[in-house]
């Protein structure tokens, strides 16, 4: 059996014979055919007639040769024979079959398995090739719908991603085929593997079960972007404005009504859809052998035991979140009254500054240490240096510059989408693109001259210096050594330029004394942002874990969500709960379908190659003084790192940047070692932790129905049912 796959091929539409060639001749083949090739394979498979059959995806620029339906969508099947000139690339047409014939690859990949390397090889060399140009394809259509935001845009968009999600899926069947376990070339078995993994739940032949997860996911994904909720005497709103009352306001009345509103309003629609998609993504992730989706998430992370190491990485993190949930606990108090806090040591969920309660920096300014302390103006200092918005991101290039690491490409420059336009719709949420053609990198973004958006520069940038140096990896390997590496390396500039060393070495700010007072208010904001999330991150997943492996019931989803929130983060719901509520459908990571331990890993990671570039540029004293701008030793080791993208197990990315393969809570808990102290003192007279179940008494606020507008509140307490 002679396999050659995922050949390019363009397609003669004039005349009887089809003309087919490989890859080097494509582009001006098909530019004078007028037809534009997303993707095809060649199947050299012993049939009957010792011929094969090349399955060819086109999209002719006139209807003058409508597609035939075929996996890919929008096909066209081409009967061919062998080449007649051995390395020319050239086929002889081959004799007609019948429309009954069958595709041999519609047989299942189980009755097909493959032991030669050779043949293997020749499939990922094809399949690289092929991948590159329809992600390139993929990618700006989907740049042209969220730049521009029409009907037209985004119908172009979605043929073409349902083209590559049926390459995909096509890929994974042929990776299949092949006895992968017993190739003696690592690199070649991590490839195969990877293109089997990329397709996720929609690998799998039932294509009536991929139907109704796509159709689950997309109505529990609706249900949550079109929710809103009616406040008293106030117009009705959706997510983003309710938000805006949770960060802002202080009225527990009002934070109680809107927390409890937009629960009401999400989870009675998606409970029942919820209950449905597990079920499918539990059977679509078994095609690809995984037992559950939690066995899936897990096996991403190469981590043998990986739920026993978060567990361990959780429980290194304790003392820390401890006397910062007792520090919170006691200012909250300070503010809102005893009434509404129970003896349990547990925080109101509402009091925390979001619908979710997993985003305590937003109220940094109810907690702050030390107001009078001094502060630098970021914002300020950048307005009167007169920055505009392209020397935000040429000063983000020139911190990784700094550090030996590539500049960014022309195309970046050009093509780039660095603020609002005014003559259409966009999104403007920040992103970073890689087009797949080792050149083509963008950031999508409505940046404004202000504080956060310097971050938020340096992090865009981030990603796309980790796509331009993997960019030489097969396509298969241009991503993060694993799911956590992208963010965890986006979000490392941060640790430095937030720094005064830095401040001082970019001209924002002269010499400065250290001030013992702004290092504790500047390490609690950071700590509210990176340390108090990690409990929400690892509650959530733990419960997703245990839903996934059919340890939880539908019944008591609701119950075992509390139990999970309050037993590890030391936050309870603020009104009563029942076993009707669905409260996971509140939040976003949840409705989306979205992995929340990669976060938790990324900020372990984070802090651990923060600690490590740091000692390899020669910093001493203090971790959250340490700016890596400038040295070329901490750059050569990320450059080596990096460039790797997912080519290696990220336990030996990790040795190359830190001399260590397993991540380690350690350095964090170093860098927030003052902060630790100072809080042990501030906490002197408090209780340190909280009981493993949720209140047996919460207040409780009878909500109307979110379509009425009442006039007053209805407050009371009640006993809520055991949760054991």
């Amino acid at each position: 059996m002679n396999l050659s796959l995922f050949t390019l091929v363009c397609l003669k539409l004039q005349g009887s014979e089809p003309l087919c060639r490989h890859t080097p001749a494509i582009s001006s083949q098909c530019k004078r055919q007028g037809i534009i090739v997303y993707s095809s394979r060649s199947l050299w498979l012993g049939h009957p007639n010792s011929a094969s059959i090349r399955q060819v995806l086109v999209e002719p620029e006139s209807s003058a040769y409508p597609p035939q339906s075929c996996p890919f969508g929008g096909c066209v099947y081409v009967p061919i024979t062998a080449p007649s000139t051995p390395g020319t690339g050239l086929l002889e047409p081959a004799p007609t079959y019948p429309t009954s014939y069958r595709n041999p690859m519609s047989a299942s990949a189980d009755s097909i398995k493959i032991q030669d390397e050779k043949t293997a090889l020749e499939f990922v060399v094809d399949h690289d090739e092929t991948y590159k140009i329809l992600w390139n394809v993929f990618y700006k259509s989907a740049w042209e719908y969220y730049t521009n935001i029409t009907t037209e845009n985004e119908e172009k968009m979605n043929r073409i991603s349902k083209n590559l999600a049926g390459f995909d899926k096509e890929a994974t069947r042929f990776a299949q085929m092949f006895e992968i376990q017993k190739f003696r070339n690592t690199t070649l078995r991590r490839q195969l593997t990877q293109i089997i993994e990329r397709s996720g739940p929609y690998a799998t032949n039932d294509s009536e079960l991929v139907q109704k997860l796509k159709r689950s996911q997309s109505d529990i994904q609706q249900t949550y972007r079109e929710a809103y909720f009616c406040l008293p005497r106030m117009n009705c709103l959706h997510q983003e404005g309710l938000e805006q009352i949770m960060r802002n306001s202080r009225d527990s009345e009002e934070l109680m009504t809107v927390w409890e509103g937009w629960r009401h309003v999400t989870g009675s629609d998606i409970r029942k859809q919820f209950t449905n998609l597990t079920t499918y993504l539990n059977k679509a992730v078994q095609y690809n052998g995984h037992t559950d989706v939690a066995d899936w998430w897990g096996k991403q992370h190469e981590m043998a035991y990986f739920r026993n190491e978060i567990a361990r990485l959780f429980q290194e993190l304790q003392p820390l979140y401890q006397e910062i949930h007792a520090y919170v606990r006691k200012r909250l108090l300070m503010l809102h009254g005893r009434d509404l806090f129970s003896r349990s040591g547990h925080i109101p969920a509402h009091l925390l500054g979001s619908l979710e309660g997993g985003n305590i920096h937003r109220i940094y300014n109810l907690l702050e240490p030390y107001p009078k302390a001094p502060k630098v103006n970021i914002t300020k200092i950048m307005i009167e240096q007169n920055f505009n918005i392209s020397l935000l991101y040429r000063l983000a290039e020139d911190f990784y510059v700094s550090l030996g690491l590539d500049p960014l490409t022309e195309e970046f420059w050009e093509r780039s989408m660095f603020v609002r336009p005014t003559d259409r719709q966009v999104l403007c949420q920040p992103s970073a693109w890689d087009f797949g053609d080792g050149e083509d990198y963008r950031i999508k973004a409505c940046t404004n001259i202000d504080e956060d958006d310097l971050e938020m520069t340096h992090r865009e940038v981030g990603h796309i210096v980790y796509y331009q140096s993997y960019k030489k990896q097969p396509a298969i390997f241009r991503n993060g050594a694993n799911p956590a590496f992208h963010d965890a390396f986006a979000n490392l500039a941060a640790l430095s330029i937030n720094t005064q060393d830095h401040h001082q070495k970019i001209g924002f700010i002269g010499p400065t004394p250290e001030d013992r007072e702004q290092d504790i208010n500047y390490l609690l904001k950071l700590a509210l942002e990176k340390v108090a999330v990690l409990p929400y991150a690892f509650a959530v997943d733990h419960w997703r874990w245990n839903v996934f492996r059919g340890l939880i019931l539908p019944s008591d989803y609701n119950k075992e969500w509390w139990n999970n929130r309050c037993r590890y983060e030391g936050v309870s719901p603020p009104v009563a709960r029942s076993s009707g509520d669905f409260d996971p459908a509140a939040h976003f990571y949840v409705t989306g379908s979205i992995p929340l331990i990669r976060h938790f890993i990324s900020v372990i990671l984070q802090f651990q190659w923060h600690e490590a570039l740091c000692k390899t540029s020669g910093h001493q004293g203090d971790l959250h003084r340490c700016n890596i701008y400038g040295s070329k030793a901490a750059g050569k080791a990320l450059r080596k790192a990096l460039s790797l993208g997912s080519s290696q197990q990220w336990q030996n990315v990790m040795k190359i940047l830190t001399g260590q393969r397993k991540l380690s809570m350690t350095p964090l808990l170093r860098f927030f070692k003052p902060l630790l102290l100072w809080l042990k003192d501030q906490n002197k007279e408090e209780n340190i932790g909280w009981a493993r179940s949720c209140p047996s008494i919460v207040p409780h606020l009878d909500i109307p129905s979110p379509m009425n507008h009442p006039h007053k509140y209805l407050r009371y307490f009640y006993v809520v049912p055991s949760m054991e």
